[in-house]
């Protein structure tokens, strides 16, 4: 896959820099990646983007690796927004219009349905303090679904 590498400067002085990719799926328009994610990713992302393939993304700081544990706003489909600028956007499921944007500070990627990890970045680390707070999130999940469970059983049962 073949990219071109552009800079914006916004109003406020930032330049923003992406990695324009040509879509062929959609008569070679071109859809605006940040420019720090690694180049092997957007291969990934472009591949998932295509198939409507679901993904989880895990956000966190670029350059020590450290996972931030979001919980909002990390799982979808890719899709792009409209307009001159067609920009990669995380969309929720087939009914939603829109999303948030795709951002540069991915640290781990994985398809949703079978967890597999497509990239993760080298020093990828999740704090001991999360992955305490992960667990107990997990164990909280799992005795909702038991109660959802044996509510149901109750109800087969009269």
């Amino acid at each position: 896959m073949s990219y071109t590498q552009c800079q914006q400067k916004l109003d406020n002085g930032h330049i923003m820099k992406y990695k324009i990719v040509k879509m062929e799926d959609y008569d070679n328009t071109e859809l605006y990646y940040p420019g720090d994610l690694p180049d092997h990713l957007i291969q990934h992302l472009e591949y998932f983007r295509k198939n409507g393939t679901r993904l989880r993304f895990y956000y966190g700081d670029i350059q020590t690796g450290r996972d931030y544990n979001e919980y909002y706003d990390i799982r979808g489909h890719l899709g792009f927004t409209t307009g001159d600028m067609k920009i990669p956007i995380l969309v929720h499921n087939s009914r939603s219009y829109g999303g948030p944007a795709l951002f540069s500070h991915i640290v781990k990627a994985e398809v949703s349905k079978t967890k597999e990890v497509f990239y993760i970045h080298p020093k990828y680390y999740l704090p001991k303090k999360d992955q305490l707070d992960n667990k107990k999130y997990e164990i909280m999940r799992l005795k909702r679904k038991i109660k959802t469970l044996n509510q149901k059983i109750r109800r087969l049962r009269q």
